[in-house]
């Protein structure tokens, strides 16, 4: 009996049990203590969490957190567009609530000549150039052997020669590019995304039924539908999470996961996307920049519009919400990283990231991002535009100074009080001609109004 106490002692001692979690690496034990906080607020919360519900709080809190930090920026992306179609004056504010626009109050005498207005848009040239370098030397798809061994060459052959077949159609990557370009300019990020899955067009078989093509897709993402993680920096490495949002017909988000089969470690939410709606979007940087971008159309609309989410309310569409889309980076709980997708708020599907492949264990997500001026230590760039921009209002301003110079200054002018009664027959522009006039007790005389023209410099600008 004693040697059995014996043997259960040490076989008790020899025996890692389970629940304790001793076999699990410390990473993996650390990760999985901050899951069970279920604590939204974590930085990690989007690596870790599963319950739906705690998902949810944490894609809201965060992407809250980037769009607020976004709004600085915002505004100038906003400037920027606005000097692109010729009215760079308005100025553009963030209320807490609402977007503003500003525009100039002028006496209505002089507002025609005092109203600065773009006298030649000096910024259309750079933008066209900028946007013509990513086509005009007519870019080629090029791919990169992993090794110089024979096999990983031909299969780098391969792939660039069927990729070369679908580069301009049905991919259209000349005009990808283009876009790309035009984003660049005026918000100094954006990216290219890759989808390797369903294609989103049809075809008719034999038997008349339809079916997806499968291939790959690219789309094209402005800096007002990215989103990075608080944390991230210039460098890829330091990414937790990327993501972009889009406003989607509710109608087609719920048909785009209605049905769906789930794969290994796949969870779809069909049944929370009854619950998906608006929200709060307009507080979101995209609802502004769909609405901003129509209103710039018409100039003289935007220069009387004071809060516009009085006037249009406060979604875009009765059926429309937004759809994020976030791709998370490989931890030790999630080796192969994670693609979580919120409509509306709401959590429509969980697995693993949807660029991760084992070849290439280090993909994990599908985003080619591409920056104007990067900048050390924040993963936004600085766009050619808001350099530009001073210099062309430096130039519409010079014009406003010599229109009034020509205008409104006073060239070789006297003064006359009325009391002196000069006859002004007797003022002329004769130099060295006498002017008489009466003396009275206050002195009064003529005197000349000086004129002091713009300099020359000023002229020459």
């Amino acid at each position: 009996m004693a040697a059995r106490r014996r043997y259960r002692s040490r076989g008790s001692r020899g025996r890692k049990h389970p629940s304790k979690g001793a076999s699990r690496p410390a990473e993996v034990r650390g990760l999985q203590r901050i899951r069970d906080r279920n604590n939204h607020a974590s930085q990690l919360a989007l690596s870790v969490l599963e319950d739906p519900e705690a998902l949810e709080a944490a894609a809201q809190h965060w992407i809250g957190e980037v769009e607020n930090s976004k709004w600085p920026r915002v505004i100038e992306w906003f400037q920027n567009y606005a000097a692109l179609r010729g009215n760079p004056f308005p100025r553009f504010s963030w209320q807490g609530q609402s977007l503003q626009v500003e525009p100039m109050h002028l006496p209505e005498l002089p507002a025609e000549v005092l109203t600065p207005r773009t006298v030649e848009n000096l910024m259309i040239e750079p933008y066209q150039v900028n946007v013509s370098m990513f086509s005009e030397a007519k870019p080629r798809p090029h791919v990169t052997p992993n090794s110089e061994q024979s096999d990983d060459v031909d299969a780098a052959a391969l792939s660039e020669t069927l990729l070369d077949a679908v580069w301009e159609n049905p991919l259209r990557m000349p005009e990808r590019l283009r876009e790309v370009g035009s984003h660049l300019t005026f918000c100094g990020t954006a990216s290219i995304e890759t989808d390797y899955g369903d294609t989103g067009f049809f075809r008719v078989d034999e038997n008349g039924e339809q079916q997806e093509i499968q291939g790959h897709t690219v789309k094209v993402w402005s800096a007002f539908e990215l989103l990075f993680d608080p944390a991230a920096r210039d460098d890829e490495d330091t990414w937790t999470w990327v993501g972009r949002s889009s406003f989607e017909d509710m109608d087609a988000i719920e048909e785009m996961f209605q049905g769906k089969e789930a794969g290994p470690d796949e969870t779809y939410y069909p049944e929370r996307l009854r619950e998906m709606g608006a929200g709060e979007c307009y507080r979101s940087p995209l609802y502004w920049w769909e609405r901003v971008r129509d209103v710039l159309d018409n100039p003289d609309q935007m220069m009387g519009t004071h809060g516009m989410a009085h006037s249009i309310g406060r979604t875009l569409a009765p059926n429309q919400a937004v759809l994020t889309v976030l791709d998370v980076r490989p931890n030790e709980l999630y080796p192969k990283g994670r693609t979580l997708i919120f409509a509306g708020g709401k959590l429509a599907y969980q697995g693993p990231a949807r660029a991760w492949h084992p070849d290439y264990p280090k993909r994990w997500h599908p985003h080619s991002v591409y920056r104007y001026w990067r900048i050390a230590g924040s993963p936004w760039a600085m766009p050619l535009l808001t350099a530009l921009r001073p210099l062309q209002q430096r130039v519409d301003v010079i014009d406003v100074l010599r229109q009034i110079d020509r205008e409104y200054l006073a060239i070789g002018q006297w003064l006359l009080p009325s009391a002196c009664r000069v006859d002004v027959n007797d003022v002329s522009g004769i130099p060295g001609r006498p002017i008489p006039y009466k003396s009275n007790a206050m002195n009064h005389k003529p005197e000349r109004v000086p004129h002091v023209p713009l300099p020359r410099m000023l002229q020459g600008q």
